[in-house]
């Protein structure tokens, strides 16, 4: 039977709370609270943090690896990678320019299949190589989705064909990864209504979305 884990200790914070992060420490303990840990962003001149908000954060099962993306004050993005076995802020990865975040939309994926993460803005998407130390952004996979979707409200990832499925307040579209640039394929709802949440069955690379509202 599948078992949930008292927290053992208290969390700790460190510095400003801005994210938290949960990882399983055995086959039976499926979850597990670590301490909170502080999203920096870059220190401004008098010390201040500038990260603002936590956007999302996803686990690589694989690597133990955590990594969360942060909108930052002039609403750029960055990406922090977290050890979940020794509880430590290990990278902070500045966003491209372009990746931005206005407060709104946007997300992270991992993928431990071929050690990449899908991070999103709230209209655009860009891969990161999570095989380097640090990570880097790769080139030619940045994706503007302002003139498709316009904007990322939800996102879910195939992660053996590389697809993304973006939705967003009644746009869809999927983003093919696989290639290089990526390729961007926009569809239709067909009157479903303002479509909201979504995910991808991976073993028949079928997808499932839900209205938002009460509105099909």
């Amino acid at each position: 039977p599948t078992t949930v884990a008292t927290p053992t200790a208290t969390p700790t914070a460190v510095g400003a709370p801005f994210g938290a992060a949960v990882a399983p420490q055995s086959p039976n303990q499926r979850m597990n609270i670590i301490k909170l840990l502080s999203l920096p962003g870059n220190k401004t001149a008098t010390g201040q943090n500038t990260t603002l908000q936590p956007i999302a954060c996803t686990f690589n099962v694989i690597t133990d690896m955590i990594f969360c993306a942060g909108r930052e004050s002039d609403d750029s993005v960055n990406v922090y990678q977290i050890d979940a076995k020794t509880e430590a802020l290990i990278n902070t990865i500045p966003g491209p320019s372009g990746l931005t975040q206005g407060g709104s939309f946007g997300g992270i994926i991992a993928n431990p299949l071929n050690n990449t993460v899908v991070v999103a803005g709230t209209s655009s998407l860009i891969l990161l190589d999570s095989s380097t130390n640090p990570p880097t952004f790769k080139n030619n996979t940045f994706v503007d989705l302002s003139s498709s979707t316009g904007g990322t409200d939800s996102l879910s990832l195939n992660f053996e064909t590389d697809l993304v499925l973006v939705s967003s307040d009644g746009s869809l579209a999927v983003v093919d990864f696989s290639r290089t640039p990526p390729v961007v394929y926009p569809f239709q709802n067909n009157g479903f209504g303002t479509t909201d949440g979504c995910a991808f069955d991976t073993s028949t690379n079928m997808v499932v979305i839900s209205p938002e509202f009460a509105d099909t």
